[in-house]
């Protein structure tokens, strides 16, 4: 049986109120060795190398600015945060390709990051398509990373390609399985998902996270108009949950907020 395409449709412009960059990040490129595309690189922010590297696989609607975004809240962290570029490579492309592609941009990052003597562990995230190839990655690499982060998540492929318009799978098999590998992982995720989410409703996503196994997974539902926006909405609560999430997994406990005095009366 042939493997699902990805259609373009999927990839058309969406109106996100982005906010303005606070300077410009110094970015890094790291060259994937994936012969099927010539070249294509990571791109990112290096942070301290104890610290925590996050690989980050973008959303279908996701522009350079929008990854820029999160480098720039997480290497204020003193994190290392870094994404595939992929959405000009992956239209119309299989989806057995664009899992092997992100998978490969694991694997070589992970040799990077021992070559380079960068001992922080690396923490998988992905954003609405790109959670479909976060999953299954860390499916692959579970011993060599720490834990899973999951924006705009979907149990689903059918009724998610649905949603944005892409018409039926047919007879095609779910080319995804992501309830399948989410019920076979065993370390820690972060489900993150907006109240007003229009493509895949929290009733939805809900029997994804049912599917985690781990007791320290956390399904997080965030105040924003829709997916398209969730980041921006949730502005430095966004940053600060994620890497408390993280830390908790390096055993980091949460700074404890300084108590008021209590002023006893006379």
């Amino acid at each position: 049986m042939s493997e699902v395409t990805l259609p373009k449709e999927i990839f058309k412009e969406r109106s996100v109120p982005r906010h303005p960059l606070s300077g410009e990040p110094n970015i890094t490129e790291i060259p994937i060795s994936f012969p099927a595309l010539g070249s294509i690189s990571l791109k990112g922010v290096l942070g301290q190398p104890e610290e925590p590297h996050i690989l980050y696989f973008p959303s279908e609607y996701d522009e350079e600015i929008d990854a820029a975004y999160l480098a720039s809240g997480f290497s204020l962290k003193g994190g290392s945060f870094f994404w595939l570029p992929y959405q000009d490579a992956i239209p119309e492309k299989d989806t057995h390709f664009f899992l092997k592609l992100c998978r490969k941009a694991v694997e070589d990052f992970l040799k990077y990051k021992g070559k380079e003597n960068r001992p922080g562990p690396v923490v998988l995230m992905g954003r609405s398509l790109g959670t479909a190839s976060a999953l299954d990655a860390f499916s692959k690499f579970e011993e060599s990373l720490l834990c899973l982060v999951l924006e705009s998540a979907f149990a689903e492929t059918e009724a998610f390609f649905r949603a944005l318009g892409c018409g039926e799978l047919g007879d095609f098999e779910d080319p995804f399985l992501n309830r399948k590998k989410m019920s076979a992982l065993k370390k820690a995720v972060l489900f993150l998902h907006s109240h007003g989410d229009s493509i895949v409703p929290i009733r939805d996503v809900e029997w994804l996270v049912c599917e985690s196994r781990s007791k320290a997974s956390q399904f997080q539902i965030v105040p924003s108009s829709d997916r398209w926006d969730l980041s921006y909405k949730g502005g430095a609560l966004y940053f600060d949950t994620i890497w408390q999430f993280i830390g908790l997994r390096m055993g980091r406990r949460p700074k404890r907020r300084p108590r008021r005095p209590i002023h006893q009366g006379s």
